[in-house]
C-alpha cells in the first residue's frame, strides 16, 4: 500500500541471524526484488501452467540468494512486532515459509490471482501477516532508505501487496488459433516454436496496467 517492493540480500543483520534480512525499497527496478511464487512446502506441487489463486499457500524464493521468505517467532530489530527473514539453502527451508494469499476487496477464494488484485500474506505457521512501514527505515549505509519487514498479528494497509512486474508465463497468440498449420508455417509467422502448453515466458517488465 505504501508503494515500496519487497526486497532481500546477503546482508545478515548480526552475526547470530539465522537469515538474511528482508526490508522493502521504493525503486521497481531492483533485482532483489524479484522472486519466485512456488507452492507451500507440504502442499501439491504445481506446474507454471496452474495458475496462482487467493487462498493458496505459497512459498516466495527469492531469485538472487535461492532463500525463502520466513517468519520467526522473534522480535524485529525495529518495533515488537515479530523478525522476518530469508531463510534456506537452494530453495529449501522450512514450515515457517508458507504463507496464504488473502485477497482484499471482497475477492473470493479460488479466484486466479490477477496483477490488478491486492492481497495480504499470512504466514501459515505464526498466522501473522507480512507488513511495512516508512517509520520503520534504516539510515545505516549498507540498507539506507530501505524499510524493515516484519509480521504483524492483524492485517491494515501496512499488510498490502500485489505484484507489479516479473516474469510472467502467458497464453501466447498461436495457442489461442486453430491448430490447422504445420510447424514450418509457425516457425514462419512467430521465429519460433513454442512448448507443446502454449506457454511463453514473457521478458520481465513493469505492468502498467496492475
Amino acid at each position: 500500500a505504501n508503494r515500496y517492493h519487497l526486497r532481500t540480500s546477503e546482508i545478515y543483520l548480526n552475526e547470530q541471524s539465522i537469515g538474511n534480512i528482508v526490508t522493502s525499497v521504493l525503486p521497481d527496478t531492483d533485482i532483489n526484488s524479484l522472486f519466485t511464487i512456488k507452492e507451500g512446502l507440504g502442499f501439491q506441487r504445481k506446474s507454471f501452467t496452474t495458475p496462482v489463486k487467493c487462498g493458496d499457500v505459497i512459498r516466495l524464493e527469492h531469485v538472487v540468494t535461492q532463500k525463502n521468505i520466513h517468519s520467526t517467532q522473534n522480535k524485529c530489530h525495529m518495533n515488537h512486532h515479530q523478525e522476518v527473514i530469508s531463510f534456506g539453502t537452494n530453495g529449501h527451508g522450512d514450515y515457517f515459509d508458507n504463507f496464504m494469499i488473502q485477497c482484499a476487496n471482497n475477492i473470493k477464494e479460488g479466484s486466479p490471482l490477477e496483477g490488478k488484485y491486492q492481497f495480504y500474506l499470512q504466514n501459515y505457521q505464526t498466522k501473522h501477516f507480512l507488513a511495512c512501514n516508512q517509520r520503520y527505515m534504516f539510515n545505516s549505509r549498507l540498507l539506507a532508505g530501505q524499510i524493515e519487514v516484519y509480521g504483524m498479528q492483524y492485517k491494515d494497509n501496512d499488510a498490502v501487496w500485489k505484484i507489479v512486474g516479473g516474469y510472467f508465463f502467458e497464453k501466447n497468440e498461436m495457442a489461442l488459433e486453430e491448430n490447422d498449420e504445420n510447424d514450418q508455417n509457425y516457425v514462419k509467422k512467430y521465429g519460433k516454436i513454442f512448448d507443446q502448453e502454449g506457454y511463453e515466458i514473457v521478458s520481465y517488465r513493469k505492468k502498467e496496467n496492475i
